[in-house]
């Protein structure tokens, strides 16, 4: 099997394939040979802001010598992105080769009635590739919800838990203490949970089942110790219990992160036995593509996509142009409810030029539907459409003000790929 080949197979399998229980999972585990007790997990489960912490964790221990591996979801631009190795992607030979294994091991269950699912599949990928490299630690995000996700049969070192916020509701609950006991799904007996800023009905959740678990739970602190600095807050530092933290990705929300991420490092520094600041250090290194990430002097591209992502590209925006208007680049799926985030950012956008997603598994709004939606709204902002991101770009070609690409993840991979090339989001 080569890389094409591998790629192929891969996409036989459902995107959004659901599978109640983890006992598929162990199963293909178990027929993949992946042996989970070779490895060190840091567990990271949470609406937004997942993986943007755990890049952090993972950039603190590489910094102090340690081997990582880092699974996340979902890519920007290539299938290699999601397993990183010392923060470089997996090459297309290992990730044909793996690939390959985890067909046979897939063909096995199918024999039993099992059909797996893509989720799954690139799990025990992640994992398999992980125990070939010989890790050290493997920061593990899950996928979109906690207890029943495929990387729910780690039994890891901590757990960690972002915040929660309304997201995929289909599947998780309509309410934030529903989602949030998804999430809290993975809290493991005896294992230290963190968690950050999050809305009280869903700390509450977090409490009772660190409780329930006998896990201590160790909370983020607040951030208004931070002072900004370089460029109008594109970083923010601060001392954390005496040492020197900065983080490097703008914005409130990144501050939370930062801060949550430099708890767990404090942790594992302790029972582990490195160097707390020479961790910090590597968090102030830490790159997270496509999260309010500069292209150009005046062009950024965020992935927020939901009100919560979206509110925190607003106050990042806030706290980086104060009240000067931004012109705005948006698209979104058609099975989201775009109205909350298109509220949130019309306030501060002098042009908003829709555009369609070039992705062909999931249908877009088409611009012509904003449009309409957002006239529904009575702004005062002018509003365009386009047929591509290219001639959104080139319609606000003139205009002097920040540019911001925002509404979807794939969106913003489009952007990177369009603005920076295929290999712009393989190595952080």
């Amino acid at each position: 099997m080569n890389y094409s080949e591998a790629l192929n197979y891969l996409d036989t399998f459902s995107m959004f394939g659901i599978k109640l229980g983890l006992e598929q999972t162990e199963a293909l585990f178990d027929a993949a040979g992946i042996n989970l007790d070779t490895m060190r997990f840091i567990h990271v489960a949470g609406t937004n802001g997942k993986g943007s912490t755990s890049a952090m964790i993972e950039r603190g221990l590489r910094e102090c010598g340690y081997k990582t591996g880092f699974y996340s979801s979902p890519h920007l631009i290539s299938i290699r992105e999601r397993f990183r190795v010392n923060g470089q992607a997996i090459s297309e030979n290992d990730f044909a080769k793996i690939m390959s294994e985890m067909a046979d091991a897939a063909s096995l269950l199918a024999k039993q009635g099992m059909k797996v699912t893509y989720f799954e599949l690139t799990t025990a990928l992640a994992l398999k590739y992980f125990m070939y490299e010989k890790v050290d630690f493997v920061v593990l995000e899950t996928g979109m919800g906690g207890r029943l996700d495929s990387t729910n049969v780690v039994t890891p070192e901590v757990s960690v838990i972002t915040n929660i916020a309304l997201d995929h509701q289909k599947y998780l609950g309509d309410t934030i203490a529903e989602i949030a006991s998804e999430k809290a799904g993975i809290i493991k007996p005896g294992i230290p949970v963190f968690a950050g800023i999050m809305p009280d009905e869903a700390m509450n959740v977090i409490e009772n089942r660190a409780k329930e678990s006998a896990s201590t739970l160790i909370k983020c602190r607040e951030t208004n110790a931070f002072s900004c600095w370089n460029n109008k807050g594109l970083c923010s530092t601060t001392t954390f219990d005496g040492y020197n933290l900065t983080i490097p990705l703008p914005g409130l929300a990144q501050r939370h992160n930062g801060l949550l991420a430099a708890e767990v490092l404090k942790y594992l520094a302790r029972r582990h036995k490195f160097d707390i600041q020479q961790a910090f250090n590597g968090i102030s290194k830490t790159l997270w593509p496509a999260r309010m990430q500069k292209i150009s002097q005046n062009l950024w591209v965020d992935g927020g996509h939901n009100p919560d992502g979206v509110t925190a590209l607003v106050q990042t925006l806030s706290e980086l142009y104060n009240n000067e208007k931004i012109d705005f680049i948006f698209g979104a799926f058609a099975d989201k409810d775009v109205m909350p985030e298109l509220q949130l950012i019309a306030p501060m956008a002098a042009k908003i030029v829709f555009v369609p997603i070039a992705n062909q598994f999931r249908p877009s709004w088409a611009p012509h539907e904003l449009q309409a939606k957002i006239a529904e709204y009575n702004v005062d902002l002018e509003i365009m459409t386009a047929v591509n991101l290219a001639e959104a770009l080139k319609k606000l070609d003139d205009d002097h003000r920040p540019t911001v690409i925002a509404g979807s993840l794939y969106l913003a991979a489009e952007a990177l790929q369009y603005c920076l090339g295929d290999d712009s989001a393989l190595n952080i």
